[in-house]
């Protein structure tokens, strides 16, 4: 129980103590990615596992600017998997935590030259 709740606090604590770096823009400019260089761990082989963020420069529909998580990024196959997601009020992964997301079931395949391309690509090339 104890290893499960510090666990958790790394998790949301994580976004606020991050170095990151601008990736991409994000389609239609509607914000920035960016990866946190000094998470970015291998996994196996070819999986790295890294933080993203995601600041938009308006709120959406729920309320949310930005959001971060944790992310497997499978080099070999270029394919990017959610791990953990946490969707926030403030820029930066900042202010309330609106939700949050667990593991997504579905990995994501990159069309090249795409923002999530090029973050693939950040996290691979690291």
């Amino acid at each position: 129980m104890r290893k499960n709740a510090l666990l958790l606090l790394a998790l949301v604590c994580a976004p606020a103590l991050a170095d990151w770096v601008e990736v991409a823009p994000m389609d239609d400019g509607v914000g920035t990615l960016y990866v946190d260089p000094t998470t970015i761990e291998v996994i196996h082989a070819s999986i790295r596992r890294a933080w993203r963020m995601g600041d938009l420069q308006k709120p959406d529909k729920d309320g949310i600017l930005s959001y971060a998580g944790l992310l497997d990024v499978d080099c070999g196959a270029g394919k990017i998997h959610d791990v953990e997601t946490f969707y926030y009020s403030g820029h930066r992964a900042s202010g309330e935590t609106l939700k949050k997301l667990g593991e997504a079931t579905n990995s994501t395949s990159m069309q090249p030259g795409t923002p999530n391309d090029r973050l693939l690509q950040f996290v691979c090339a690291h």
